[in-house]
This record gives C-alpha cells, sequence and structure tokens, in this order.
C-alpha cells in the first residue's frame, strides 16, 4: 500500500519567556514537541490562540501501516485558555493523498504559561487509499521558542566549550552560553543552550557559592528535553555539572540522557599551570600544530542533500603572552551539492568552504577541555543556505600545552575571535 515517510524536522525557534498573562505585550510562540520530530508550533495572545501549525500522523489501519502528514491549522471558531486549559477541534487535510481527519487538542497550561502539555487525537481518517482507521492519541509538550540574543562583546569568565558572565563578590551568575552534548542511544545530540534566551537573565548563588538550576529547553532538533545545572561559583573560578534528560515526549531520538562538568574562570585570573618544563610563547612565533594528532574523521551521512568528510585537526597560536587553540576543519570533501560545512563549536557557528581543503572550525579555545562540536554539510546560495543535510555532533578533545606541536609555516585565513 502506499504510505509515506516524513523525515524528522523540527521548526527553528526564538520567543520570549513571560511570568504571567497580563505580561504578555505581543504573540508568543511555542516550539510543539509530538514525539514525531515534525515542524509544529502553536501561539497565544494572552489567552487567545492566535497561531497553530501542527503536523499530525495516523499510522494504523485495516490496510495495515500508513502513515500521512496531516498539516493542520486554527479553528474556524476562536478559541482560549480557560482555567489553564487549553481544548482546540480543528480538522486536518493531506492534499497529496486525499486526506483528511478531525484533530483534538486538549492541554493544560502552567499558570507561568511557559509549558502547555497533554494529547492530540485523530479521529475519522477519510482516504483513497485507507478505511477503519481507529483514532490515535499522541502525547505533545510546548515551551515558549527561545529568543534570538545577541553575544556579549565582553564575556568577563573564560568557559570550556562557551562563554559567561558572573559576579563572584554578590553571588550571581548573569549569563552562561554553552553548547550542551547529549546521547541517545548511538547517535550524539546538543543543546545549544544561552540563559538568556529562556529568559534566565539571573542566577543566584547560596551564601557558599552553590546554585542549582532545572528547566525545559529545546535541543538541535526542537525537541524538549529536561536540563539540570548544579555548580559552585567562587572568586576567580566556576565548576558547573549540566545534565540532560528526556521528557514524557521523548521525540524520534527516543530516550535521551547527557552527564558533562565544564569549568569556567574570571577575566584576569591565572590561569591553570601548564606543567613543568613548559616553554613560554615565542612572540611572532609561526603556529604549530600537533605533529602526531589522533586522527578524528568526521562523516556526514550521505542523502539526497549536502554530504561532506574531513578531519579534526587541531592549531596553536601565540597570542602575546598566551597561546590560543583552535580546531581545524583538514582534507574537507563535499559532496551532494554542498558549498560549505558549517561548524558550531563552543556555541560560536562557523563556515568553511568547500572550495577549499582546510579552514578554521572554532573561535579559540581551552586547551585538554573535551567540546562537542556539530557539523553539518550545507549549500549556499547568495550568502543563504538554502539546503542543508544532517547536523552530526562529535565530541573532540583540544590537545595541550604539553604535548608536542611544531611549526606550521601558513594558515588556512585570519583566525576567528570567537
Amino acid at each position: 500500500m502506499l504510505a509515506r515517510r516524513v523525515l524528522p524536522l523540527l521548526a527553528a525557534v526564538a520567543a520570549l519567556l513571560v511570568i504571567a498573562p497580563e505580561a504578555f505585550a505581543a504573540p508568543v510562540s511555542y516550539s510543539v514537541s509530538l514525539g514525531n520530530n515534525q515542524a509544529s508550533s502553536l501561539a497565544l495572545d494572552g489567552d487567545q490562540l492566535v497561531g497553530l501549525s501542527l503536523t499530525a500522523f495516523v499510522a494504523s489501519c485495516a490496510n495495515g501501516p500508513s502513515t500521512y502528514a496531516m498539516e493542520v491549522g486554527l479553528p474556524a471558531t476562536p478559541t482560549a485558555v480557560s482555567a489553564n486549559a487549553l481544548h482546540v477541534e480543528t480538522d486536518g487535510a493531506d492534499q497529496g493523498y486525499g486526506a483528511s481527519v478531525h484533530v483534538v487538542v486538549d492541554g493544560t497550561v502552567t499558570p507561568d504559561r511557559h509549558v502547555i502539555s497533554g494529547t492530540i487525537t485523530l479521529s475519522g481518517l477519510q482516504s483513497v487509499f485507507d478505511s477503519g482507521c481507529p483514532p490515535t492519541s499522541m502525547p505533545f509538550v510546548a515551551i515558549p521558542k527561545p529568543a534570538v540574543v545577541p553575544p556579549d562583546p565582553e564575556h568577563q569568565w573564560t568557559l570550556s566549550g562557551g562563554s559567561m558572565r558572573a559576579d563572584a563578590r554578590t553571588g550571581h551568575i548573569t549569563r552562561i552560553k554553552l553548547n550542551v552534548p547529549f546521547a541517545c542511544g548511538g547517535s550524539v545530540n546538543a543543546v545549544d543552550f544561552d540563559t538568556h534566551a529562556y529568559g534566565l537573565d539571573d542566577i543566584a548563588t547560596s551564601p557558599s557559592g552553590a546554585f542549582a538550576v532545572t528547566l525545559d529547553v529545546l535541543d538541535e532538533y526542537s525537541v524538549v528535553r529536561v536540563l539540570t545545572i548544579t555548580g559552585q561559583l567562587d572568586a576567580t573560578s566556576l565548576s558547573a555539572r549540566f545534565q540532560v534528560a528526556s521528557t514524557a515526549v521523548g521525540g524520534f531520538l527516543g530516550d535521551c540522557a547527557g552527564d558533562a562538568t565544564f569549568a569556567a574562570t574570571a577575566a584576569g585570573a591565572s590561569p591553570a599551570p601548564q606543567g613543568p618544563g613548559t616553554p613560554a610563547p615565542t612572540p611572532g612565533a609561526l603556529p604549530t600544530a600537533d605533529p602526531n594528532p589522533a586522527v578524528v574523521h568526521q562523516s556526514l551521512p550521505r542523502t539526497t542533500g549536502p554530504s561532506a568528510s574531513f578531519n579534526w585537526a587541531e592549531l596553536r597560536l601565540t597570542r602575546g603572552a598566551a597561546y590560543s587553540y583552535y580546531f581545524l576543519v583538514d582534507r574537507l570533501r563535499c559532496a551532494g551539492h554542498a558549498t560549505h560545512v558549517r561548524i558550531v563549536a563552543a556555541g560560536w557557528p562557523h563556515l568553511v568552504s568547500c572550495s577549499r581543503s582546510r579552514g578554521f572550525g572554532s573561535g579559540p579555545l581551552s586547551p585538554g577541555v573535551s567540546y562537542g562540536l556539530t557539523a553539518q554539510a550545507v549549500r549556499m546560495r547568495r550568502g543563504r543556505i538554502v539546503s542543508r543535510g544532517p547536523a552530526i555532533v562529535t565530541l573532540v578533545r583540544m590537545r595541550t600545552a604539553q604535548d608536542n606541536w611544531v611549526p606550521i609555516s601558513n594558515l588556512p585565513g585570519t583566525p576567528p575571535t570567537h
């Protein structure tokens, strides 16, 4: 029988967390995680539902398994949140397969409007291919899409794998920006986390400097995950543990978990000792590279779209009286009409052209630290991405000052500043 499989993909996200209904000055958009990883969203203007875009599925009928992409929009009758509950009745259609279905959304809205959860029930499927399809219910959870927040001109603290701002004297962490990796079976995913994007503008510590935060966030596929941060803030250092867990609606990647530890130092604080016998950098010295790196080969999956393969390499540059460390994309080969490889390192994006065999894959990073590096082959036209391959996250460890670095003659371009 005819069936259509729809690739997992969720919409990109951006919106602002608010704490009371009367605080809404504009409609707030939510990313809806259905567990099937399709592009779904809704929007509230105060208590009024003003936007709804769901991609729902019916997967079991009398004729056997069949999958439809049912585009569902706003109901004809105005719908509002009442007593922290949302009830929506509307219809969906798959024009390509001549299918229609009745859709009922029942959800509970938290008083602060930060989480909407419930079930979506599909019934009465009509199709030229199927009949006898029983009602199907799917759980969902939705959170406000994170805001797009500009980077800080001054990070104040150096965080392994990201950046942050804090005032240890008053016990307040005012921003953390970090790419947090986690695993889903044999796959690696990540949360590109920014406290400001989720409306968390201040994390207060206890008198001893301890802190703990738990919040819902979106991963790179826009599936809702639970992020727990615990740590200790001292005068010139911070240590933090980031744990990622699945919600009841885990998405196509299933149950996922992550547990990573990160460290930060205040600007101007003395860096950790580099070990006995480590020479100080010579101003103006040639860039150096590890002569015997443990080669990490990166193959981006071959699909009908852009794909690529390359090796991760490390580079060390002198910067005043200190070293700066970078990841390089080396021996790059592209296919599927890819024009670039997009890398996200420590929360910052970088583009490496397929016309070159080598390029910078990061800004300056910390030695001896493992980073979750996101790589994705893309096709660009007139400066815009028009097609993307799958995004893959790989954990790669930066070499240390004690490793044997040798001079190289040239750089693959101007080193990024972040």
